[in-house]
């Protein structure tokens, strides 16, 4: 074998010998070169055929969310501002027409209408709140005051008397105000409807006409 042979030889022997991996991490390398990768699925689902369809005839379309059902208002039970302030309005026209009757020409007159007038006021502060949670407007709470009068000028009488026992208006303030609560109480247990009738019929009372129409007047104009 010549020298040219053995060359030729050798030289073959050591490219062989460079492809080849002589390591585990050549080998590593070369299966991570040669790994294939899988497709990442899509984000959005691909359309059907029959979406696509609907979509191109124009019948098909994305189904959309209901809005939540609108919340129902609950019942009112209570009377319209506007009924409100009217029942204020009336009630400081009242305190003036109670006022006006201390100046009757007759003490003990005077002293008498004062007492009814004041019966009345405290029995419409009394049941107002519970008058007024039912939903009943001012027009009906006054005609069943001026109808039952028998029973409200009773029931307002005790505050009264208790009330106009002192002349001290800061007394008078305290009195109210202690007892007050206690026959708002008794409002709502009250029944004004049992009453008797005097053969049959009890005239109306219409203590209120003239500060109901001066009222409604005003509220007019």
């Amino acid at each position: 074998m010549d020298l040219a042979t053995i060359r030729s030889v050798a030289l073959d022997f050591l490219s062989g010998a460079a492809s080849v991996p002589r390591g585990p991490v050549e080998l590593f390398q070369l299966e991570a070169a040669n790994e294939v990768v899988p497709p990442t699925p899509p984000s959005k689902p691909i359309p059907t055929v029959l979406q696509l369809r609907r979509e191109k005839d124009g019948r098909y379309q994305p189904r959309k969310e209901e809005p939540p059902p609108p919340k129902k208002a609950s019942p009112l039970k209570s009377i319209s501002a506007a009924d409100f302030i009217a029942s204020i309005l009336l009630e400081v026209v009242f305190m003036v027409q109670t006022a006006l009757m201390k100046h009757l020409p007759l003490p003990g007159v005077a002293f008498i209408a004062v007492f009814v007038h004041m019966s009345m006021l405290n029995s419409m502060y009394s049941f107002e709140y519970f008058w007024m949670s039912n939903g009943v407007p001012l027009i009906r709470r006054i005609d069943r005051l001026e109808r039952r009068w028998p029973f409200f000028l009773g029931f307002g009488a005790p505050l009264t008397a208790l009330t106009l026992y002192s002349d001290n208006t800061l007394v008078q303030g305290c009195i109210f105000g202690a007892l007050f609560p206690l026959f708002i109480i008794a409002s709502y247990s009250a029944d004004w409807t049992s009453i008797r009738h005097i053969n049959g019929y009890i005239p109306v009372f219409r203590i209120f006409y003239p500060s109901l129409l001066f009222t409604t007047k005003l509220s007019v104009n």
